[in-house]
Formats: C-alpha cells, structure tokens, sequence
C-alpha cells in the first residue's frame, strides 16, 4: 500500500471536479484535524478565493482580468476537492495555506481518468493506488515548477512541527513528496496578487458548466450540512466492498441520477399530462448505461441521461431532466421570504464606532488581519436578482484574544 505520509505531512490526493473526493476530504479534516491545511491553489489568488468560498453555496466564478490575449479563472463550486479542503478549514477554525505556483500560462492536457464512482468499491487508497499504478507520471515543464514550489513551501510549514494535511491532485502527489527529503528553492515566479474579479454564475451556467450535475452538486450540499461535526466517520477503509455504498454514506451518484429521472418523469407528468410507462424507462436506462460504457464509465452521467431521454421519450423530458434543480432553487427562495423580518441596519454612526472598537482592540491585542472585505453582489434567481451582502475578516493572534474579539462581533447589531 502506498504511504502518502511524510514526517508531521499528510497528502490526500484527489481528481480535481469529483464529489467523491470532496467528500473524503471533508470527512478527513472532521475526524482528525490538522494544525494547518496545505491546498494545490496559488496564494496571489487567496484574497477573492476566500471571498468565493464565504458565498458557497453559491457559486463563484473568479477572473483575472490582467490578461491580453486569455484570462485565468477559477470556478468555485462546492463538489471540488481543493474547494471543499479551504471551506472544511474554515469551518473548523483552521488556517488554511495556498501553496501553488502563479503561472501565467499552462498548457491544457485532458488526462485520462477512470470513473470515481469505482471509489466507492475500491475505497480511496485503493482507487488512488490503482489510478497511479496505471498512469504515467506527467512530463510536463511547468509540472516540475509547480510542483517544487509545492515542495518548497511544504518544508517551510513542517519546520515548526505542525501537522499538515496537503491536498491536492494526484498527478502531483509523486513529484512532491519525491522532492521532499532535499531542501527546494522557491522557483521564480509572480508574488504580487491578481487583480481578480468574482462573478455570481446565472442560473444557465450552473445547468450547462458545472463539473458534477446541478443535482449532484445540491445532494452533495445537503450532505455535507448533516456530515457530524467531529469524530470517526464510517468509510472505504473499514467496509468490506459488497456492503460498501451502505456503510460509506455520503452522496450515491447512481441513486441519485435514478431519483432526477424519477422527478423528471413526475414533472412530465405534470406539464403534459403523459404518463411516462414501465417499458419507457426501462428503455431509458437501458440506453444511457450503455452509453456511459461507451465512454468508460460505470453511471451515466448528466449528458447521457438528457441523450438517453431525448431519444427514447422526447426534448420535453430531455429539458425537464436537466432543469429540475431549477424548482428546488425557488422553494428555497420561497423558504427565505416566509422568514421573519430582519432587524432594522444599524445606523451609520453605530458602524463607525463599532469599527474604531474592534480596530482599537485589535491594536491592543496585537491582533493582525490579514483580510477585512465586504462582498456586495447579487444573486439571480430565475429573472430576477437579489442584493447578497457579506462581510468577511481573518485575523491571527492569541486564542484568548481571538475569543475576545468573537465577543466583540458577537455584539455588534446586524441585519
């Protein structure tokens, strides 16, 4: 069995986009926290990506708008692992470090990578065991840079002796800890943060550009809500595989494509007073299995549901199956109408003085903040947008004067 253990280092190698790893992660950092969270993300990109993450669930597009010919981005979305590793720490009050590099171009390599449905059989050691075995290392220039840079900046936070969990994708995780044991310099490269901008994505993008189905994604949101706080956690390492999908937990893609089917036939249903019969769908399935095997997967995935529909049933059931999500959208819109009122603003002498407050114990303290942004933007649901207003601060002291500065925000009127 592969060890991907170093000193005080714990990797997690993960498939960039899949819920599955997300959900090892976050089960991970709740069993067993570190002292501090390494993720493969450049730092010149901290400041907007925390920003991002504070939204989620909403979802976030970050743009770097320095480019003259092409422009970074980064989408943020809840099933991805690095993003998921950055909200957990957050979470558990943890800080989190950005230990990749800033480069200004990459070149685009579509790897091949095997269905991470088959995790849930393997278990995670086994999936990623069996996934490098088979995969050449990558022969990249830029690879070997940013993965020094990873390196280098491990070594830098194992130097005080914290316990560190890294994660990050698993066509990296040799070539970093192969350059662990010799001191890595720190490659040249751009230090100075990005003028980034975040977008709010539209409820079109969510349905056509999202790296898991919008159904997923939302299955996957409502788990991570319910996932227990802390302790052991129940999973691929401690089940036998035929009893796996029961004891693991966690979102069932395959169970949950056969319940959007489900809906989608309830929805038909109801639009077209058609009632779709056992024979449809049987064929339905049948045909987007199929499919799914043709390109190397063992569940179909949102594509081959919408083909499948479309061509044994027809386009109506085809749009009703990859819009469903759209209705849950609005009962939750309808959810957050029917709450109270919120408290009245506070005026805007009572801001200034709160800021001098907290500015002033901050001193006193010798509490640093390192981020104190607001984030105004709005969110648009159907044909209509919604103000969206977040404050946000980080800052790094003494846990008692931490604790004093939580009481501090803690009495601060807010709506």
């Amino acid at each position: 069995m592969m060890d991907f253990q170093y000193e005080n280092l714990t990797f997690f190698p993960v498939l960039h986009g899949k819920l599955e790893f997300a959900e090892v992660v976050r089960r991970a950092l709740l069993a067993d926290p570190p002292d501090v969270v390494a993720v493969e993300l450049p730092s010149t990109w901290r400041v907007p990506l925390i920003q991002a993450v504070n939204r989620l669930p909403f979802l976030s597009l970050l743009l770097d708008e320095e480019g003259e010919e092409s422009h970074a981005f980064l989408a943020v979305e809840p099933t991805d692992a690095l993003i998921e590793a950055v909200r957990t720490a957050k979470d558990l009050g943890l800080p989190v470090e950005l230990i990749d590099l800033d480069m200004e171009t990459y070149p685009m390599e579509r790897d091949p990578l095997p269905d991470t449905f088959a995790l849930r059989e393997l278990g995670y050691h086994g999936f990623v065991e069996t996934y490098l075995k088979h995969t050449p290392p990558r022969q990249l220039g830029e690879d070997a840079r940013r993965e020094t840079m990873m390196a280098h900046a491990l070594q830098q936070l194992l130097r005080d002796g914290r316990r560190v969990a890294c994660v990050l994708g698993a066509a990296h995780v040799q070539g970093v800890m192969a350059r662990l044991p010799q001191p890595q310099p720190r490659p040249l490269a751009r230090a100075r943060s990005r003028r980034i901008r975040l977008y709010n994505w539209s409820l079109k993008s969510s349905m056509e550009c999202m790296a898991e189905a919008p159904y997923l994604a939302a299955a996957y949101e409502r788990w991570r809500t319910t996932l227990p706080a802390a302790g052991p956690h129940p999973g691929p390492e401690t089940a036998q595989p035929s009893a796996l999908r029961q004891e693991c937990g966690g979102v069932d893609r395959e169970l949950e494509s056969e319940d959007m089917l489900r809906q989608a036939a309830a929805a038909y249903r109801e639009h077209y007073l058609e009632e779709l019969n056992p024979r449809q769908l049987e064929r339905l399935g049948t045909f987007a299995i199929k499919y799914a095997r043709v390109d190397g997967l063992m569940v179909p995935d949102l594509f081959h549901l919408v083909t499948a529909a479309r061509g044994v049933v027809d386009d109506d059931l085809a749009y009703l199956e990859a819009n469903d999500e759209t209705a849950s959208l609005q009962e939750r819109l309808d959810l957050e109408r029917a709450k109270p009122p919120p408290r009245a603003l506070p005026s805007q002498a009572a801001v200034r003085e709160f800021s001098n407050a907290l500015l002033g114990y901050a001193a006193a303290q010798g509490l640093s903040f390192t981020t104190f942004d607001k984030i105004d933007t709005s969110v648009s649901i159907g044909d209509t947008a919604y103000p969206s207003l977040r404050h946000s601060l980080e800052s790094q002291g003494t846990g008692a004067a931490q604790t004093g500065l939580l009481q501090l925000i803690s009495e601060f009127p807010t709506a």
